[in-house]
């Protein structure tokens, strides 16, 4: 199976990317997934140890992100401003994973914006296909845990492609 990879060039659109998403997310078969023998886990600021086992049932949207990145610091009003859109949805769940596992300084920096985000540090390694030295890079997975669309880059998450793609995966 092959995983969606979006790579966004100066010279690409938000809203080529988003088409192209919107396309790729729904026309593609037999999605990546990551093995079943590996676990993901996330951890929160309690220490509470988020499985994307548990997470099935629900799409996934996870960001991988630094403080120190400006295309992450960029991208950011506009994934706070997605997750705001699906406000009390519970078929969807967002995840700010801090790529250097400093959740203090991460969750300093939601506070410091005002960003209504979730922020999580990786409990151990992640499944080499979801990250690939990139950062943003944002993982969407579907209700069955199949990779349904990857970004890697930075990204205006508000466009109308980007709402209308996860509300069909919510749909699925």
């Amino acid at each position: 199976m092959k995983s969606v990879t979006i790579k966004r060039n100066a010279a690409t659109g938000v809203f080529i990317i988003a088409a192209v998403f919107v396309i790729a997310v729904f026309s593609v078969k037999g999605r990546n997934t990551y093995t079943e023998q590996e676990e993901v886990a996330f951890l929160d600021g309690n220490g509470t140890k988020i499985l994307l086992d548990n997470l099935k049932g629900k799409v996934v949207f996870i960001n991988f992100w630094a403080t120190w990145c400006p295309p992450c610091r960029k991208e950011m009003p506009s994934i706070d401003q997605l997750k705001q859109q699906f406000g009390g949805e519970d078929s969807i769940v967002f995840l700010m994973v801090d790529v250097d596992g400093n959740y203090e300084k991460a969750k300093a920096f939601m506070d410091s914006h005002e960003y209504n985000l979730p922020v999580y540090i990786p409990d151990g390694r992640l499944p080499s296909g979801f990250i690939r030295g990139v950062v943003p890079t944002t993982v969407i997975l579907d209700k069955q845990g199949e990779i349904a669309g990857q970004i890697e880059g930075g990204m205006d998450y508000g466009n109308p492609g980007m709402i209308n793609a996860l509300k069909k995966l919510i749909a699925e």
